[in-house]
């Protein structure tokens, strides 16, 4: 089965983590609705659903990936799903600039709808900054 991720932190291209992608299938860069924030965890990123209390809701930049299932396992075990760190959940995108048209019929129809897989932030994110629409570890 082929999934659309939405990258946003060290999974990008020039980035500690890149390498977990270097055998999928690169899509292009996207930018979310303004329903997230971003926030700098001292050297990772976390992207939240944003709140009133917590942060405005801002459109965060970000790569797409075409990715397949035993690729999805490794960036849960990355991102610490079964830890409650993160959890992959559905996003929505506002705008998608292809590089290169993906390969499978889902990925396609999941881009038509604007929507990706995107790993969200659980925990407490009170004593971080929120880092703009866009992280850099540089």
């Amino acid at each position: 089965m082929s999934h659309l991720i939405f990258v946003y932190g060290t999974l990008k291209g020039g980035h500690s983590r890149e390498g977990a992608l270097s055998d999928q299938r690169y899509i292009g860069v996207a930018r979310t609705t303004d329903n997230y924030a971003l926030f700098d965890l001292s050297g990772f990123p976390g992207l939240i659903h944003a709140k009133p209390e917590i942060a405005s809701g801002r459109k965060i930049y970000g790569e797409l990936y075409e990715v397949n299932d035993e690729c999805i396992d490794k960036l849960d075990k990355i991102e610490g799903v079964a830890y409650e760190m993160y959890s992959r959940e559905l996003i929505n995108l506002e705008e998608i600039n292809l590089f290169q048209l993906p390969v499978h019929n889902k990925t396609f129809q999941v881009l038509h709808r604007k929507t990706a897989e995107a790993y969200i932030y659980l925990r407490d994110i009170s004593k971080y900054k929120e880092c703009g629409v866009f992280w850099s570890s540089r």
